[in-house]
């Protein structure tokens, strides 16, 4: 089954250029209901985290926003960003006996998709090339997606055997350091009262290597003492490059998306250099065209990367237990430029909320965005894609108060709870 995204937009764009009313129904007759990618959504309202994790939300150009006084509109995304987003190869992590690492050169599958540079003959090209840059961006960011949550079951897989070794020391071990007497400088396991002791704080793997068995008084620690410690030092020889491998891991996690030890993105990984790419991508056009393309909202996404308005209420959508309906639909958006604000169905600025199931037994969600000057339209599958959340993909159509109409695309990302993509903590901003 085809990806969504890529279809829905290869139909906004035939929709966009057509000149055939009637040629434009047809290409759109039934695109979202056939091309939804779902499990029919086997999760539960409940395990979903409501914090957004991210927003798209595009309008596509028509072919007038794309020729002015003669010319076609043009772009060169440039050679190291083009490198970086569609020539690139990604890293994924196995672990076994030791850490493995693979390339997966798939990544350079798009380098046939897209061109460095947007320089179309005609119109019509254009802008399905515009389209086609978008929707290739933004599957490259599912891929990259992708590969940073599979390392991060690596990582996890990893932190947990050392944390279980530091755990063994810390919960079984106790050493107590001798003070005084012929044995000044040995170590017990227990308190004596044959001696006078301190006790030595030593609470992990690290601490335990520190501990020499020669200075251990054998003759005055119990036998299921000495069977703790010579159980513990073997679990920590056993995970001794754990720390080591965790470390690559996270590294290369931190150059995809996130840095864990700064808590903060990488605004110079592939994931958001490719997002970077997209607004910058739409900003030019509408400087070359007068249009406006490009609406952003607050989210995880965008309070990770600075650029929120925190005075407004950060996007939540909250699901029923049984996906069925919305108990709260709150999107913080800069609708088409027009100034952030809160589109929700308490204020009126989101109506006719309609959630049905296809004849394949797929979810679909529709609903309108009330504007000051455009009323947006969405058709929205939902889908629970492999460690990507939940997902609402889909068509939205822009109808503008002065008549002019377009087609676009939308997604909502959530994460599921218990394998939230981005530690993000509300309470704490």
């Amino acid at each position: 089954m085809k990806n969504i995204t890529s279809v829905l937009a290869i139909s906004s764009a035939l929709f966009m250029v057509s000149c055939n009313k009637k040629a434009e129904d047809i290409n759109l007759e039934n695109k979202l209901i056939q091309t939804v990618k779902t499990q029919s959504l086997s999760i539960r309202g409940s395990e979903l985290d409501p914090i957004v994790r991210g927003i798209t939300l595009i309008s596509y150009p028509l072919e007038s926003d794309v020729q002015k006084n003669g010319a076609l509109y043009k772009y060169d995304m440039g050679e190291d960003l083009y490198d970086l987003t569609v020539n690139s190869s990604l890293k994924t992590f196995s672990y076994g006996d030791e850490l493995e690492e693979s390339e997966l050169e798939d990544t350079l599958v798009y380098k046939s998709r897209v061109e460095q540079r947007i320089d179309e003959a005609n119109s019509f090209n254009t802008v399905k090339e515009l389209v086609k840059h978008v929707v290739t961006v933004g599957d490259l960011r599912d891929r990259v997606m992708n590969n940073f949550m599979d390392n991060q079951l690596v990582y996890k897989s990893l932190e947990s055997k050392f944390e279980k070794a530091n755990e063994k020391v810390s919960d079984t071990l106790s050493f107590f350091v001798i003070t005084e007497g012929d044995h000044e400088g040995m170590m017990l396991m227990s308190p004596n009262d044959d001696f006078s002791v301190e006790s030595i704080d030593i609470e992990d793997c690290e601490g335990l290597s520190e501990v020499d068995e020669d200075y251990l008084l054998t003759d005055f620690i119990s036998e299921e003492n000495l069977e703790s410690f010579e159980s513990a030092v073997e679990s920590c020889d056993s995970v001794e490059f754990n720390e080591d491998d965790m470390e690559t891991v996270a590294e290369d996690m931190s150059e995809k998306i996130y840095d864990f030890d700064f808590e903060e993105i990488n605004q110079e990984g592939p994931f958001y250099a490719a997002k970077g790419y997209i607004t910058n991508l739409l900003n030019d056009l509408e400087t070359f065209s007068g249009q406006k393309f490009l609406s952003t909202g607050d989210c995880k996404e965008t309070y990770l990367d600075g650029g929120a308005d925190q005075s407004l209420e950060i996007s939540q959508i909250v699901f029923n237990e049984q996906m069925n309906g919305f108990d709260k639909l709150l999107l913080n958006l800069d609708l088409l430029g027009s100034g952030a604000k809160v589109y929700s169905v308490e204020n009126g600025l989101i109506k006719n909320i309609k959630f049905r199931k296809t004849i394949l037994n797929q979810d679909v969600v529709s609903f309108d965005i009330i504007g000051e000057d455009v009323v947006v339209k969405t058709e929205l599958g939902l889908s629970n894609m492999k460690n990507l959340g939940v997902r609402l993909i889909g068509d939205a159509n822009f109808i503008y108060s002065n008549g002019r109409k377009t087609r676009g695309v939308m997604k909502l990302e959530l994460d599921i709870t218990n394998k939230e993509i981005f530690p993000f903590d509300i309470d704490s901003l």
